[in-house]
């Protein structure tokens, strides 16, 4: 990353010292989105999420920070501006002040134009910390990013498994800023709003793909340990880590044939130039 848009101008980042900003009081909300093509394509989802937790504290959008209109155009600006020309990640953060408010965006590069399918499996453990269900907030990630960040210190002697969450009632809610997809048979199972569990802006664009492949779609607030154990295949995606699949939990092993399908259908779909 070469170049940072801070405030709307484009500062190079080895000249960026942002310590006096960042410690004034503020209140801080981060979304990470991809691109391709010159086409940032869920933009319009990451700001409708900001809108929403905007809604729920009582607050509006600030006079400093410009619409999404200019905001997509300013974001395209750094994506050329970093050469990013193939694809990556856009991270738009939003900095919420009674004084002032700021916004600040970065730029991840990828080196394909395809949105990711991570192909080496990884396996999994339950976290024993739950993920709370009745808070209107657990739906986006700034919220359960502290879980997730905890979790990782806890086993940070060992990060090779990836971690699975359950709520307060023993039901699966997420992976760690992913969504969590069950495949048996011809039937696709993901948890519910219901159980907590975060929503990510690729989301109903799967369940919408593997109805689409031919899979007997269906949300539950109830899906146990022992419900995922049962399943063919576990797959794990969000717009920020792309696809991954679950190679096995204990003893227990998965394979990903169909989950590879419902990718190649996203892609198709989503990203229509990308094929």
């Amino acid at each position: 990353m070469d170049y940072i848009l801070f405030n709307g101008k484009m500062v190079a980042a080895g000249d960026f010292n942002p310590a006096g900003h960042w410690l004034k009081p503020h209140f801080s909300l981060k979304e990470k989105m991809w691109f391709a093509n010159g086409e940032i394509p869920f933009f319009p989802d990451h700001i409708r999420n900001i809108e929403e937790i905007l809604a729920l504290t009582g607050k509006t959008w600030p006079a400093e920070i410009p619409p999404q209109k200019e905001l997509v155009r300013l974001s395209l600006r750094l994506i050329n501006k970093n050469k990013a020309f193939m694809a990556g990640w856009l991270s738009l953060e939003l900095l919420f002040s009674p004084r002032k408010s700021s916004f600040l965006a970065t730029v991840e590069r990828h080196p394909s134009r395809i949105f990711p399918f991570v192909q080496q499996g990884k396996t999994a453990i339950l976290s024993p910390f739950p993920k709370f269900s009745g808070n209107p907030f657990s739906r986006h990630f700034f919220y359960a990013a502290h879980l997730w960040e905890t979790e990782e210190f806890r086993r940070e002697s060992d990060e090779t498994a990836e971690p699975l969450f359950l709520n307060e009632k023993g039901m699966l809610t997420e992976a760690a800023g992913a969504n969590v997809f069950l495949i048996k048979k011809n039937s696709f199972l993901t948890p519910s709003a219901g159980t907590g569990c975060i929503i990510s802006t690729i989301r109903e664009r799967i369940l919408w793909s593997a109805g689409e492949t031919g899979f007997l779609v269906a949300e539950s607030d109830r899906i146990t340990p022992e419900q995922m154990l049962d399943s063919d295949e576990i797959m794990l995606a969000s717009e920020e880590r792309g696809f991954l699949w679950i190679s096995g939990i204990e003893n227990r092993r998965f394979v990903k044939s169909n989950a590879m399908a419902i990718w190649k259908h996203v892609c198709k779909t989503c990203f229509p130039r990308v094929s």
